[in-house]
């Protein structure tokens, strides 16, 4: 009677369980959708415990691969479930060996719930711990991050995520600027454990010629200002400015440059509607008074500014790169612009590629004429993320070659937790695993120490071991 008894609770024990994990087996296709805390992942340790059948209790820890291995059954998927579904998976994988089988599993320590935020946010490259009983949005973690730098693109922030099911990195965007503009209306997005938030810069806009201060300005994506108002930004014309013809330049969506001429007379006459809303990567040029010898060189040179040519002996375009103090340390060597008007009043703009003039191609050299402008490009970054010792920016110098290992150095090095032999390269919204351990101690292993390109992001993950 009593072995009946004991069988008849085991019964009902299992049936209860088995309504409760099928209620919480149900989910959700949206990536930004609240996701249950104690949900399992990859380090959480667990306490398995067998009715009648001690000779199976044990303490397990979730493998990297989601998955743990039990004595007698072998291995069972964990990450991603709750511990009621994981006791119902042994539920059954243990029928076959002990009769009603009623299976207990609880957490024992939770393994790190961590997401990282890199890019243009204050403390770029930290790490939060997600709380273990609520949630925690993509906005509360740019604000714990110190909010976004003024050189934000908003529109074009993503979450790169670990799909364990199909077992790919996903990026998925956030609107970020609905978020922030439309008084809460949009849906949140809701972090899981192991997210990695990448906040873009925006292009800056670049101010040459006749202005009191030329440089490049970042400005706010969501409230771009008009070509007014960054002039003013700017310091204001000089006494020598032609208010009458000031340049936009514009690059389209297929490349394309476009100028446009403004005049600022007619807009503070009350022409308001032909003062045009600037975008980040714009370029304005303000044009002399008079025409004269004069070609200005503005961007990444060591001393931007107008030079005065003969137009009888006209020099080349990197003679008057040199006289402007020649290429910073941030130039971008193959991006050098060269922005003239033809006697019909067009504009062009064509690309200079320094590299190709050192290499004996002279004819690419172009003869530098009164009135034009040279801009000099800055250098790209790349970007060093997770456990490095300094996390963040890196600017590859130009005429130069950075491996990942060398940019890993650069940050600092490895930390005590660098899980160095799966480290993910991104680049053009593909992710690539890199192995950098033990990478000089043969001829075979130096093949993994990889070169890397404008833009790539290393990330090196933690080691839960």
């Amino acid at each position: 009677m009593t072995k009946v008894f004991f069988r008849l609770f085991a019964i009902l024990l299992s049936f209860s369980f088995i309504l409760h994990a099928q209620e919480g087996a149900s989910a959700t296709s949206d990536p930004s959708e609240y996701v249950e805390p104690s949900l399992l992942k990859t380090g959480d340790e667990l306490s398995i415990k067998v009715f009648r059948a001690a000779e199976f209790n044990s303490v397990v820890r979730i493998d990297s691969d989601g998955t743990f291995r039990f004595p007698l059954i072998g291995e069972i998927p964990a990450a991603g479930k709750t511990t009621k579904e994981v006791a119902l998976i042994l539920t059954e994988k243990i029928a076959s060996k002990v009769a009603n089988p009623f299976v207990e599993v609880n957490v024992v320590n939770w393994g790190p719930r961590t997401v990282n935020i890199l890019g243009e946010v204050a403390r770029s490259g930290i790490s939060l711990e997600l709380p273990t009983n609520s949630i925690m949005t993509a906005l509360q973690a740019i604000s714990t991050a110190g909010g976004f730098t003024p050189s934000a693109d908003l529109t074009k922030v993503v979450v790169q995520r670990f799909d364990p099911k199909n077992k790919i990195h996903e990026r998925l965007p956030i609107d970020v600027s609905a978020l922030v503009s439309d008084n809460g209306q949009s849906k949140e997005f809701v972090l899981h454990p192991g997210d990695m938030i990448i906040v873009p810069k925006a292009p800056p806009v670049y101010i040459t010629g006749e202005v009191q201060k030329t440089g490049e300005y970042f400005i706010d994506t969501q409230r771009p200002p008009r070509c007014s108002e960054i002039l003013v930004r700017a310091g204001g014309l000089t006494k020598e400015a032609d208010a009458e013809h000031v340049k936009l330049i514009r690059m389209d969506k297929n490349g394309k440059r476009h100028a446009n001429l403004l005049s600022l007379r007619e807009i503070e006459n009350g022409a308001y509607e032909k003062d045009p809303v600037i975008q980040p990567g714009d370029y304005i040029v303000v044009d002399l008074l008079q025409t004269d010898n004069t070609v200005y060189v503005s961007g990444a040179v060591g001393r931007p500014g107008e030079f005065s040519i003969d137009p009888k002996r006209p020099p080349r375009c990197s003679e008057m790169i040199i006289r402007a103090g020649g290429l910073a340390v941030t130039a971008d060597s193959a991006n050098v612009r060269l922005i003239r008007v033809d006697a019909n009043g067009n504009r062009t703009a064509k690309t200079l590629t320094l590299p190709e003039v050192e290499d004996s191609n002279y004819d690419n050299d172009i003869l530098v004429a009164p009135g034009d402008y040279i801009v000099v490009g800055y250098a790209e970054q790349i970007y060093i993320l997770g456990e490095v010792r300094r996390p963040g920016p890196l600017t590859i110098p130009p005429y130069s070659t950075i491996t990942a290992q060398k940019a890993i150095a650069l940050a600092g090095g490895f930390t005590s937790l660098a899980k160095k032999n799966d480290i993910l390269l991104i680049r053009n919204n593909t992710i690539s695993p890199v192995n950098l351990k033990k990478t000089y101690t043969t001829e075979s292993n130096l093949g993994n120490d990889i070169p890397l390109q404008y833009g790539d992001i290393l990330f090196v993950q933690e080691s839960i071991w």
